[in-house]
């Protein structure tokens, strides 16, 4: 009798073990089923940053907002458990964010060097911007060809103002006044 107890309770004990297993492995499926959702909803938000599937050129209507956003999700991600599949899928989500982030600041920065007029602003540096577009310029031709139209504006303008201030300058100092004060 008490052998038969003793086999029942290793019995019951084994069964428990083994629902409990079974119970935790669903749990965790179901975890990383959630992981693998909530990965793609942050996929098609930065999507969304995108005006075309080839991922080319940014959407119009983007803010600093839209990057706050899907990085605060990504946050979220970090130390989660996951299948390798979605891992992959992360970091591709990764890589193609912040691409547009590089995307979005040359943006900025571009609009940044002409006024609403198309005029070149006072202390426009558009060296920096330049920089910016040459290290996109691999990943985003035709992205960095639109933003490199506004360069090449604000550039001929800063050359112009500095070729006259220069003419100016000459004109100054042949009639012994001194030099005239130049804005780039």
């Amino acid at each position: 009798m008490k052998r038969k107890s003793i086999v029942l309770v290793v019995i019951v004990f084994v069964l428990i073990l083994g629902a409990a297993s079974i119970w935790k492995v669903s749990a965790n499926k179901s975890e990383i089923a959630e992981t693998s959702k909530r990965v793609k909803n942050i996929g098609k938000k930065v999507d969304a940053l995108y005006s075309d599937d080839k991922k080319e050129m940014l959407a119009t209507d983007i803010s600093q907002q839209a990057f706050e956003e899907v990085n605060a999700l990504l946050k979220k991600e970090e130390g989660q458990e996951m299948s390798e599949e979605v891992a992959s899928k992360l970091g591709g989500t990764i890589n193609e964010l912040s691409t547009a982030e590089q995307m979005f600041k040359l943006q900025e920065q571009a609009n940044a060097l002409l006024d609403e007029n198309g005029v070149i602003v006072e202390n426009a540096d558009v060296t920096v911007v330049e920089e910016l577009a040459t290290d996109l310029e691999k990943d985003k031709p035709d992205f960095v060809a639109v933003q490199k139209v506004k360069i090449e504006n604000a550039k001929a303008q800063q050359i112009a103002i500095t070729d006259a201030a220069n003419s100016v300058n000459v004109l100054f100092t042949s009639l012994n006044w001194t030099e005239s004060e130049s804005r780039c």
